[in-house]
């Protein structure tokens, strides 16, 4: 199962590294979300989509304790819910520049 992880991490940080080069820092989302709507992140503990899924992927198939698997799931719980939240302040925010939306 480690090998899977491995894997799926490897992989993952392949692709993320070639989507990365082709945005540029101020186009990302999180750069994007306080321009459009003035509201921003809090600082959690993770703070980025390839940590998260690595992450993921670490408590579901990796050898962790359950407390940790438990925390770890109550951090990407909070970063996915704030993530969700700015994707709705982006689209509302758009729907005034764009009310066909």
């Amino acid at each position: 199962m480690k090998a899977v992880v491995n894997s799926g991490e490897s992989a993952f940080r392949s692709l993320s590294k070639q989507w990365l080069t082709t945005c540029d820092a101020d186009t990302r989302f999180k750069a994007v979300l306080p321009v459009l709507t003035g509201n921003r992140y809090v600082k959690l503990e993770s703070q980025e989509s390839g940590q998260a899924i690595i992450e993921f992927l670490r408590i579901h198939f990796g050898d962790v304790s359950e407390a940790e698997r438990q925390k770890v799931r109550r951090q990407l719980e909070r970063y996915c819910g704030q993530d969700t939240e700015g994707m709705i302040w982006t689209v509302d925010a758009m729907r005034k520049f764009a009310p066909q939306l």
